[in-house]
């Protein structure tokens, strides 16, 4: 995504990701069929997502958490299961002290020790893992699907399970 036009529409969407076609085109003084075919191009190669992002600063009954995790075996034999984590929320392999750093969103210590001793340690393969509380978020958000994952984890019992629990 090197052309100055994609950057731009990407850096609008960024400030507004409901800013219509048109008025990208008429903030970059191009068509709006320019937009459309470029905004196609780069959803459907998977370069941008366009999603709605929940801050976390909002609810503050919950708190994100970043685990390092070093491993006895290669990490792309692993993803499948950390990815089913219903509290995951990013999940980074790495170079340096750890070979994945995972981010979870958690209600509580009880939460999190579920998280880290019953869940993560009981996947075979992990070896080690390391615990940071984030106590201050500056701009990291979620992906409205992840939260509403991590919601239905805790709410079971919705009629829906497949939809968001903060929806009616």
């Amino acid at each position: 995504m090197n052309n100055p036009i994609d950057i731009r529409i990407v850096e609008l969407l960024g400030e507004d990701g409901r800013m219509s076609n048109s008025e990208i085109a008429r903030r970059l003084d191009v068509s709006e069929a320019t937009v459309r075919q470029r905004l196609k191009r780069l959803t459907s190669t998977g370069a941008i997502k366009v999603t709605a992002q929940v801050n976390t600063t909002a609810f503050s009954n919950s708190f994100i958490v970043v685990v390092g995790i070093m491993l006895e075996m290669l990490p792309e034999k692993m993803l499948d299961q950390l990815n089913a984590l219903p509290n995951l929320l990013h999940l980074f392999t790495v170079t340096g002290r750890y070979d994945i750093i995972a981010v979870f969103l958690v209600n509580s210590r009880q939460e999190l020790s579920s998280v880290i001793e019953t869940q993560l340690h009981s996947i075979p393969g992990v070896n080690r893992t390391e615990t940071f509380v984030v106590l201050k978020n500056e701009g990291l958000a979620i992906d409205a699907t992840n939260y509403c994952k991590y919601l239905g984890h805790l709410h079971k019992n919705a009629k829906n399970e497949n939809q968001c629990p903060l929806l009616p």
